[in-house]
């Protein structure tokens, strides 16, 4: 997710989009090789036979995983007009030599953050790491929307690699703990999937609104979108009853009974 764009923008800028797409067939191919290669024991059948669920949409969608991936998708939308359009953007302000050094910063401060906010996330909770990471994603999305030279726009990548850098893990650590133990797999795959959803729209709702305004009105809007961000975490995550709150409750009714 960082490389590439990194890697993307290089080719555009020394050898042209026709070669950046023959480097994309490549890879593209080079993953379906070493996918192949893959090996995935058997599981061990058990003596009795197990019957599986009918299939149905249920059996596809964790719920305890949606309401957070909405947060994630919601906020993914923003990610996905930088990954779209912050080369276009770099170019409009006479920053194209640069630009493809946005997403390196954006490694570089992700991957130096990520053991601290790791450990904090399992000192102090979610909580504690998701308000801070949206405030930062959002003021550098300002910063970014206002930036003219290349230390303000680099800064900006920064600040929002430790922000959406942060964000992002975090959220699906939420998702997997909120799920069974036997239903995290289905749960990884329920958060991502919802998360895909913001990426996708995102792209396309990004690049109507940016025939529409300057992509400095854009970023600004969208560093006011992301702290919006925050008010549905809280209501959707926040407010929720945790799973060891809801068994309190089972079992204050079961004595009441």
């Amino acid at each position: 997710m960082v490389l590439g764009p990194f890697v993307g923008l290089t080719a555009i800028q020394q050898w042209g989009a026709r070669t950046m797409f023959i480097m994309t067939v490549i890879v593209a191919f080079g993953a379906l090789i070493t996918g192949l290669t893959v090996k995935i024991a058997k599981p061990e059948v058990p003596d009795q036979m197990v019957i599986l669920p009918a299939f149905s949409l249920k059996s596809l969608i964790e719920p305890s995983a949606v309401s957070i991936a909405i947060v994630g998708s919601f906020l993914a939308i923003v990610y996905s007009a930088l990954l779209s359009f912050v080369s276009v953007y770099a170019n409009e302000i006479n920053l194209t030599e640069v630009s493809s050094l946005f997403f390196v910063v954006y490694a570089i401060i992700l991957l130096m953050s990520r053991p601290f906010t790791g450990k904090w996330l399992d000192q102090y909770g979610p909580n504690v790491i998701v308000f801070p990471s949206i405030v930062l994603f959002a003021f550098g999305m300002f910063v970014l929307s206002q930036s003219s030279g290349a230390i303000t726009f680099l800064v900006s990548a920064g600040m929002i690699g430790l922000g959406w850098g942060t964000l992002f893990p975090t959220f699906q650590t939420i998702a997997i703990q909120n799920a069974a133990p036997r239903k995290r797999g289905l749960a990884t795959a329920t958060f991502l999937s919802i998360y895909d959803i913001g990426i996708a729209l995102g792209s396309f709702l990004v690049g109507l609104i940016a025939a529409k305004m300057d992509f400095s009105s854009l970023y600004l809007m969208c560093s006011f979108y992301v702290l919006i961000g925050a008010i549905l975490y809280y209501l959707l995550q926040v407010r929720k009853p945790t799973k060891q709150e809801l068994n309190v409750q089972q079992s204050l009714q079961v004595k009441e009974q």
